[in-house]
């Protein structure tokens, strides 16, 4: 995969999974599109505040689909819909209060399907929450 920064926005896929936003229980991001990428991509997660909630522990995972879990609308209309599965490897270390605005945490991965999406896992009892905001991203496929 050659890479060329000199012209990301052109050169690049980025999504949003998890919309910045204050996060209580556990959630399910939307899908990011990679199908006209190269397989191997990388996450990026953005921690902002992060209550002090004791014992509160945020876990992200990456899963996978071929077809966005649609039945009939990307692929094929025949086709049953493909449900997401864990990225073997795409986690991210744990966050935790300690982890307030901290410098954003890269992750990268092989993307094994083209539709990926992250599941933020929330443990303990937080009333205020994280504010996470997770991207995901890889370099457009080159036509030659």
């Amino acid at each position: 995969m050659p890479a060329d920064l000199k012209d990301l926005k052109n050169n690049a896929i980025l999504g949003t999974s998890v919309y910045p936003a204050a996060i209580t229980a556990t959630c399910t991001g939307v899908g990011v599109n990679l199908s006209n990428a190269y397989d191997q991509a990388f996450a990026i997660v953005a921690p902002g505040t992060i209550a002090a909630d004791p014992g509160a522990t945020y876990d992200i995972k990456l899963q996978a689909s071929k077809n966005n879990n649609n039945i009939g609308g990307v692929i094929s209309e025949h086709e049953a819909a493909d449900a997401y599965a864990d990225i073997t490897g795409a986690t991210f270390a744990q966050i935790t209060s300690a982890d307030s605005k901290v410098d954003p945490r890269i992750i990268e991965f092989r993307a094994p399907e083209p539709w990926v999406r992250a599941v933020v896992t929330v443990a303990g009892s937080p009333t205020t929450g994280a504010v996470l905001g997770i991207e995901i991203g890889s370099q457009k496929r080159s036509i030659s």
